[in-house]
């Protein structure tokens, strides 16, 4: 799932849906708009920082988990966001570390996709 954030100046709906066309259609794949950024205030305050937003996130959860009135911890994530600590600067990465370690995290973490 992508979630597109309104966060910066130019976000909005249009930018959302011209930002979803550079990912190849999967049908296991859905975008959403969030512009009051209530995913990004959810998945902040998962990770003990109630009063951020997370956004420029890549979260790994395991399959079939549900969010319920809290949204879950994820098992692996990381981040783009350089100057905040409350991310985890061992989950930061950016530009071309960013890919790979995404794939290697789906690599160590099998049981997120056994479930």
């Amino acid at each position: 799932m992508f979630v597109w954030l309104d966060m910066l100046e130019a976000d909005n709906v249009g930018a959302a849906e011209d930002a979803s066309r550079r990912f190849p259609a999967q049908s296991t794949v859905q975008h959403f708009h969030d512009p009051h950024r209530r995913v990004g205030l959810a998945v902040a305050q998962s990770m003990g920082a109630p009063d951020m937003i997370a956004w420029d996130f890549y979260l790994l959860y395991p399959s079939g988990l549900k969010w319920k009135q809290v949204a879950p911890t994820p098992a692996a994530w990381f981040h783009q966001l350089q100057d905040e600590s409350w991310a985890g600067p061992d989950h930061y990465r950016w530009g071309k570390a960013l890919g790979p370690s995404i794939q290697q995290a789906l690599a160590d973490v099998p049981r997120l996709w056994d479930a």
